[in-house]
């Protein structure tokens, strides 16, 4: 163990006395013994300086003594004169200097002793003030590491505990020559797992380094193996909330009737009913409250919306709060029952800024899964898209940047297909700097460009998606599209396109049905017969073959985080939200898994409304922190989005909307389940301050 080279007796003066009122009176009651002893010494130097001096003042004057010379020798009075003069004389003037000499000298010895006694004195009580304050920043830098690891160790939890002590285990660098270090993570095995570690804070360095350290004793929240985690599965709804939903013969969650809310779009609504206290758990949780739920969906229905609830609010009987949910929809307006911008009448477009779950750019007919919620205040009622990820499987895909890539060309004389780079010249391409390009001129002329052999066996419908621009410039010409389905490109059906002929980029999707394990994909660029000259110029950039699809029985699950990012400051108070995804292949019926299980994987959001600035995107768009809907009391003044848990708090529930034959009898849920800390997941407890 490290040990600062100075003052081992006042480190153990911190450590016993528990306090810095105790050390500090121990440190007063040093000093004054060591100012005692100092009076002492000073004292006796003086009496013995005062003796030296009385001694040289107060003895016989040396004239005395001469007078006394001279009347013994009255006999002879001229040896007594020179005995004075040769003797006396001399020796009483050296003897008078030598003791003012010696005198001067004590002094300054004292002196000097004084001084040095001072100067320790002044230099130790310094140094127990510098060292006292030091210890006191350290311990404030390891219970900051202790808190960091705290919160690596809670994150571990819910999502990987893979090499997390690895990743615990190092040095941490701050500025101002801090720094913490966390050692010693061990795992006791036990249900639930307790985790043990140190943190050790550091201030300076050299002879005014100082060092604290503390040891933790931790039960992380998200533990699936039970002890303070409750796993429960929801085995029916609440009656007395449900809106248009019961539960089939087969224990399943059944959509038999709607309720109408305007604009086309009919709902059915369902609380979630169990024995979990919402209230006893957030006060368990230290006034959060954070959770994992989940459910597998099904639907026969074309478009709808369909998944489950959380930090739901039961106001105005309307499911207010975060959606997660699986949703395809047929065009842009509400005419499909799912929500769209009001007064929307472009089956094509929406209407920017009021999109609800409908965006410029989503793909109408693809499978989406959406993070969505219910606003309150002047948009009451309106639902808010916060991030979706399109559902799609690609059977091909070219951004046209690793050269020719299998594809190949055939034309007749002087017309081809030309990969071009177009790092010096105009972009005349999509995305990086390449894309091909057919440029020619000519009466009949065509140039084929063909993809390598695709295998999309098995499946019935795709899409194929490719970005063209063809310019203003073409004359009496044709680009047509392929799809081939025997070697070698040999028997091909065209596909219905008309090029949008202008100076800009324009991406095509088209519909492609029962592809074989030889499908490829042709571009056609010819010109028309006739008089006059004749010119093809065409460019073709990221094409992709791929299918949008969603296997019945698939999993949606929310891992819910409410914590404040900065510590003891609830205005930082946010929802973390993770989503995962599976498929009945990893995740089957009947079967109830939580992360990190295989299959369950973590969702990527191709988008994220990064134009609200209450709610931001981290960890490469899978993890959405949002101010909205916060427990407890909120601070003043009220930031957007709090609201107060009770015993009666719904909290979790089943959504679906779409068109009244299209959701009634045709969607369904089962494995409804919650998984939640019920006061398993304190951040630690058992702090000991080692040194």
């Amino acid at each position: 163990m490290y040990s600062p080279p100075l003052h081992s007796a006042l480190r153990r003066e911190i450590y016993n006395s528990g306090g810095g009122k105790m050390f500090m009176k121990k440190k007063m009651d040093a000093s004054t013994e060591k100012a005692n002893q100092a009076t002492f010494s000073k004292r006796t130097l003086l009496l013995f300086v005062s003796y030296l001096f009385s001694h040289s003042s107060f003895r016989r004057r040396p004239e005395s003594r001469t007078s006394e010379t001279r009347h013994r020798c009255s006999l002879g009075r001229r040896l007594c004169a020179k005995h004075d003069n040769n003797f006396t004389k001399p020796l009483m003037t050296s003897f008078q200097r030598g003791s003012i000499l010696i005198g001067i000298i004590i002094a300054m010895v004292v002196t000097a002793i004084l001084g040095t006694g001072m100067l320790y004195l002044t230099t130790t009580s310094t140094y127990n003030e510098l060292i006292y304050g030091s210890h006191s920043d350290a311990y404030y830098v390891a219970e900051a590491g202790g808190r960091y690891a705290m919160s690596v160790i809670r994150d571990a939890y819910a999502t990987s505990t893979i090499n997390l002590k690895a990743n615990l285990e190092k040095i941490y660098y701050m500025s101002n020559n801090t720094s913490f270090k966390i050692e010693e993570v061990t795992f006791d095995g036990g249900n639930p797992e307790k985790i043990t570690f140190y943190s050790i804070g550091t201030i300076g360095s050299g002879l005014m380094q100082a060092k604290r350290k503390i040891i933790y004793e931790i039960i992380p929240a998200n533990q699936s193996k039970g002890g303070g985690v409750k796993e429960i599965t929801i085995a029916e709804m609440d009656s007395t909330n449900s809106r248009s939903s019961i539960i089939t013969a087969e224990g399943q969650i059944k959509v038999t009737t709607t309720q109408f809310d305007g604009s086309g779009q009919y709902l059915a609504v369902a609380y979630g009913k169990s024995d979990v206290n919402f209230l006893g758990e957030r006060n368990a949780q230290g006034n959060f409250l954070s959770y994992d739920a989940q459910v597998k969906v099904k639907s026969d229905a074309d478009y709808y919306v369909a998944g489950l609830g959380f930090r739901l609010h039961n106001v105005d009987d309307k499911p207010r709060g975060f959606h997660i949910s699986f949703m395809r929809f047929d065009n842009f307006t509400y005419s499909d029952g799912v929500p769209s911008g009001a007064n929307n009448y472009n089956p094509d477009r929406p209407i920017e800024g009021g999109e609800e779950l409908k965006l410029v750019g989503m793909e109408k007919k693809a499978y989406y899964i959406i993070l969505w919620m219910d606003d309150l205040g002047s948009r009451a009622g309106w639902e808010t898209l916060l991030a979706y990820k399109k559902l799609e499987t690609v059977l091909f895909e070219d951004e046209m940047e690793t050269g020719t890539n299998g594809w190949t060309v055939s034309s007749s004389q002087n017309n081809n297909w030309l990969l071009n780079d177009y790092t010096s010249t105009p972009a005349n391409y999509n995305s990086s700097v390449h894309s091909w390009y057919a440029n020619f001129t000519g009466n009949d002329k065509t140039a084929s460009l063909l993809s390598k052999e695709i295998n999309g066996e098995g499946v019935s419908s795709a899409k194929l998606s490719f970005w063209y621009k063809f310019p203003t410039s073409n004359s009496n010409s044709d680009g047509q599209v392929w799809i081939c389905k025997g070697a070698n490109g040999t028997n091909c059906t065209e596909l219905l396109f008309t090029p949008t002929e202008d100076n800009s980029w324009h991406q095509k999707t088209i519909t492609v049905t029962n592809l074989t394990s030889t499908t490829s994909i042709k571009f056609v660029a010819k010109t028309l017969s006739g008089w006059g000259t004749k010119k093809m110029v065409w460019y073709i950039d990221d094409v992709k073959l791929y299918t949008s699809s969603l296997t019945p029985w698939s999993t949606l699950l929310v891992n819910l985080e409410e914590k404040n990012l900065t510590p003891a400051n609830d205005n930082t108070r946010r929802n973390v939200i993770k989503v995962y995804y599976s498929t009945p292949t990893d995740n089957p019926l009947g079967a109830i898994n939580w992360p990190p299980a295989t299959g369950m994987n973590l969702v990527q959001w191709d988008w994220v409304k990064s134009s609200d600035t209450n709610v931001i995107a981290e960890e490469s768009n899978t993890v959405v922190q949002t101010r909205y809907y916060r427990t407890g009391t909120p601070p003043t003044p009220n930031p957007t989005g709090w609201y107060n848990v009770t015993e009666n708090s719904k909290e979790i529930g089943l959504y679906a909307c779409g068109t009244k034959n299209a959701i009634e009898n045709h969607v369904f849920f089962d494995d409804f389940a919650l998984r939640i800390g019920g006061g398993g997941g304190s951040d630690g407890s058992g702090t000991v301050i080692q040194y």
